[in-house]
């Protein structure tokens, strides 16, 4: 892994700015970071070849002396640097243990950056190990569907239905790229199965809402589907029943959608229900987690207990934003557990610095040999839920 910086002068909009390469894992990352003024962000742009992979920004909230505005350019430039080299590393350890779970969160990292090569590499491996994993297939199909290529989309969605047919997302994801062929009754078929699975699935309300709004623009004449006007009722039914069931939906936009549907104006309705989706608290829940679980396992710091501190405080924080989202409640028990096992192993070390200081110090003795024994189905347990 090698890194080269140069630091470019300053230009009317940015007051600094750094250029440098990463080569990792046979490729050569061309990355941009500079500081602009006028919107006070930190912008870090990732090249691969010439092409725009990604894009990062970070905001200044606060007015900064230049040499701090310097530094901060410096040190976000360094972190997505080092989150590249990370990601390619732990790519080689993961290959070498063959943990499917683990293949299929690194994989969406890499979808999360837009590696695409990388994150198909993932998933197919996770595929190999664990061919009847639904959720493999279904991340596997959101790449294709990432780059445009909805037909190879649309098959490994099938395929995860056949594996799982009783998981929600895959109909939900399988609905939405059929709305992207224009496939608008297929679409809603498989919302509503989505739906037929799990009744609380918002996402899935939602969607359907969407799309029987969409088709009302686009299939006017399909005789197949209901009438216009019985699309747009059943439109605004699905909008409040999502908005009953996530606080996630910005109620100001749904309340002006619903006014413009009673007023048949379906596609500012549509237009408004676009504004109304906020994904930001559940995709950076997401990439959260499967970034601490990658680092937990396989990246070999000697901070580990801060890790899982930071995990827990950020958890909570999310919780407060999010209280029905339940993976994050899921994934603070295991943290929870995780901080558990710190504590009993620190607890397993002072029992035998007591017997270090004391070799006849039969309580110790005893409590050491208790916790060695009980708390081996503890480690068992906890190993078999990171799995």
């Amino acid at each position: 892994m090698v890194e080269t910086k140069t630091y470019s002068e300053e230009t009317p909009n940015e007051s600094f700015g750094i250029n440098g390469d990463v080569q990792v894992g046979g490729r050569n990352f061309h990355i941009q970071t500079s500081f602009v003024l006028d919107t006070n962000q930190i912008i870090c742009s990732v090249f691969d070849g010439g092409r725009l992979i990604v894009k990062k920004i970070k905001e200044l909230h606060s007015t900064e002396p230049s040499e701090n505005v310097n530094k901060e350019v410096e040190l976000y430039h360094q972190e997505i640097s080092a989150c590249i080299q990370f990601l390619f590393a732990i790519a080689d350890k993961i290959k070498a243990v063959q943990h499917p779970l683990s293949h299929n969160r690194l994989g969406l990292i890499f979808l999360k950056n837009n590696f695409f090569e990388e994150a198909i590499e993932q998933f197919e491996l996770a595929i190999r190990i664990e061919s009847d994993n639904a959720e493999f297939y279904l991340n596997l199909g959101n790449v294709y569907v990432a780059q445009g290529i909805y037909a190879k989309a649309v098959d490994q969605y099938k395929i995860g239905i056949e594996k799982g047919p009783e998981y929600a997302d895959l109909h939900n994801y399988l609905g939405l790229v059929l709305s992207k062929q224009g496939k608008y009754l297929d679409s809603i078929e498989q919302f509503r199965e989505a739906i037929q699975i799990n009744k609380q699935y918002h996402e899935a309300y939602f969607n359907l809402g969407l799309i029987l709004l969409e088709s009302t623009e686009r299939d006017l004449r399909d005789s197949r589907l209901p009438a216009p006007s019985d699309r747009l009722s059943e439109a605004a039914k699905r909008f409040r029943k999502a908005m009953q069931l996530s606080r996630l939906y910005n109620r100001k936009h749904i309340k002006q959608g619903l006014r413009y549907i009673e007023e048949k104006q379906s596609r500012n309705a549509f237009d408004e229900f676009l504004l109304a989706r906020d994904n930001n608290i559940v995709d950076s829940a997401h990439d959260y987690e499967n970034d601490f679980f990658l680092r937990f396992l396989f990246g070999g710091r000697d901070d580990e207990e801060q890790l899982v501190d930071e995990f827990v405080k950020k958890l909570i924080e999310l919780i407060k934003q999010n209280p029905e989202f339940a993976d994050l409640h899921n994934n603070l028990g295991v943290a929870y557990l995780i901080q558990g096992r710190n504590l009993l192993l620190r607890a397993m070390e002072e029992f035998r610095q007591a017997l270090k200081i004391n070799p006849q110090f039969a309580k110790a003795d005893k409590n050491l040999r208790l916790v060695e024994n009980d708390g081996r189905g503890f480690l068992i347990l906890l190993r078999a839920l990171l799995k």
